[in-house]
């Protein structure tokens, strides 16, 4: 079984109710390495340089969503992540799915963990 007890403590004391956590989720450093691979792979493909965006990236059950923008000229500028559609990173083993800009990322969140 792919699955490991972890019993997390709460302010006072410990949780009387094991929590199940599976071996292979990954951390969100982990995801971040992986949308930040994409994102190399994006440059080469358009020619362009990009940026994470960390400030806006969403923690969700079971993903995180990474945006990216075009790296400002000026150092001083706010990256825009207009045009770019975000990068989610499956918790549960890495897996990125695809997203897009037609709608909401809420729209592609319910329609990623709904197929998870």
């Amino acid at each position: 079984m792919l699955f490991q007890l972890y019993t997390r403590p709460t302010a006072t004391a410990y949780c009387c109710l094991p929590c199940v956590i599976p071996r292979s989720m990954i951390t969100y450093l982990q995801a971040k390495q992986i949308a930040e691979k994409k994102i190399r792979a994006l440059e080469k493909e358009n020619d362009l340089k990009f940026t994470l965006v960390e400030s806006k990236t969403l923690d969700t059950a079971k993903l995180w969503v990474f945006y990216y923008a075009l790296k400002p000229a000026n150092a001083l500028q706010e990256p825009s992540t207009a045009g770019n559609p975000p990068i989610a990173v499956e918790k549960s083993n890495g897996r990125v799915h695809a997203t897009g800009i037609a709608r909401s990322i809420d729209f592609y969140i319910e329609r990623i963990e709904e197929g998870i």
